[in-house]
């Protein structure tokens, strides 16, 4: 068994016990399987590695009328107990170079209903801010230790 299989196995049993009983669960465990091992197999794993939504649905096998589920899969990923990706924000500054954002901004802007735009700092409506502050999502430390690229 390969390195990436091993990995893919831990990564799994933990989906599996997590997932346990939820609405979708095979759909979540099929698109949560099918990402890891295309991320394991298919990709340089490094501390500079991203992946944004479109690629992780790619990944996925699930097609846009499937938005629930990927997002829920999504979501199990990034969740602390499975520790397979991180999410992060990033926001396009005035120099034209991509920053990432604070996630105590992030959680605090949806937690009391209020957000500022990153550059102007001036107060924007939910929508607006979700048009400036894009998600991605990196390899979990974990998963870079694994793979041995940290």
């Amino acid at each position: 068994m390969s390195d990436s299989n091993n990995i893919a196995k831990i990564y799994l049993k933990r989906i599996n016990h997590h997932i346990k009983g939820k609405e979708l669960e095979q759909e979540l465990f099929k698109a949560c399987s099918n990402i890891i091992y295309c991320i394991l197999n298919k990709r340089t794993i490094d501390a500079d590695s991203y992946f944004n939504f479109s690629s992780l649905l790619k990944m996925s096998k699930l097609n846009n009328d499937q938005r629930k589920t990927f997002a829920e899969s999504i979501y199990v990923l990034a969740h602390p107990n499975i520790d397979f990706v991180e999410q992060k924000f990033q926001y396009e500054a005035e120099d034209g170079f991509w920053h990432d954002l604070d996630l105590d901004i992030i959680y605090v802007s949806f937690r009391d209903n209020v957000f500022y735009h990153s550059v102007k700092q001036v107060q924007i409506n939910k929508s607006e801010f979700n048009d400036v502050v894009l998600p991605y999502f990196t390899p979990s430390v974990e998963l870079l230790k694994l793979v041995g690229a940290e």
